[in-house]
């Protein structure tokens, strides 16, 4: 009985300490190679430690032929070319570009798991959201720190005007085309842009309001 409390009171105190503790156990549980579990062994990530997967990542994404960008928060963006031209794109197999499309995607699987897997999302997660509390609140506290909406704005509130975009901007089905890690989804059409608006008057798809979304921290003020 001592033994459990004593273990039970040691969990919650890691987790007082560090607000990613499970997160970080959990990314240990999802390593795929020993550069990864040295990283996320002593449960922080410093920036020269993401950097270096990071670019570990990305070469071997060029040397397959991936394209790749990287952001402030060491986020990779990844652009496929499927070879498609203007030359060519009446003439070309849909099946020879849904097997260019297998081999890219199985590449990018193979270059995440061989270098940086889930860490760098995980040091993006800590640096936009320190202390890991809901998204949405983080969202709330920008709008109102921004000015962008009244101060009596709440976190509830927010919930409110995301779930009236669900409801009112709901896309068409569209054509499903998939295959080995990949699925897209082609609409002939999408409904307009719905018409809501926060307090103060702002457009939920505002680029102040995005830009929250995006960056919520205090120091992007």
């Amino acid at each position: 009985m001592s033994l459990f409390v004593l273990t039970a009171c040691a969990t919650s105190d890691n987790n007082a300490v560090n607000p990613y503790a499970e997160e970080f156990a959990q990314e240990r549980e999802r390593a795929t190679n020993d550069m990864q579990l040295e990283v996320l062994a002593d449960d922080k990530i410093t920036e020269a430690e993401v950097k270096e997967l990071t670019e570990l990542y990305t070469v071997c994404l060029h040397d397959a032929g991936i394209g790749a960008s990287v952001d402030k928060f060491y986020q990779v963006s990844t652009t496929f070319d499927y070879g498609i031209t203007r030359a060519n794109e009446s003439t070309i197999s849909p099946d020879v570009v849904n097997a260019r499309k297998d081999a890219l995607y199985k590449k990018e699987r193979e270059c995440s798991r061989a270098t940086i897997g889930g860490v760098g999302t995980l040091y993006s997660e800590i640096a936009l959201n320190p202390t890991n509390v809901e998204y949405d609140e983080l969202y709330a506290q920008c709008l109102v720190r921004r000015g962008i909406v009244p101060d009596d704005f709440t976190t509830e509130d927010w919930k409110y005007y995301q779930k009236r975009l669900e409801e009112e901007y709901v896309l068409p089905e569209g054509e499903t085309s998939s295959g080995d890690g990949w699925e897209e989804v082609t609409y002939t059409e999408v409904p307009p842009t719905p018409e809501i608006y926060l307090p103060g008057g702002v457009h939920i798809w505002d680029d102040k309001v995005m830009a929250c979304q995006s960056d919520s921290r205090p120091e992007a003020d």
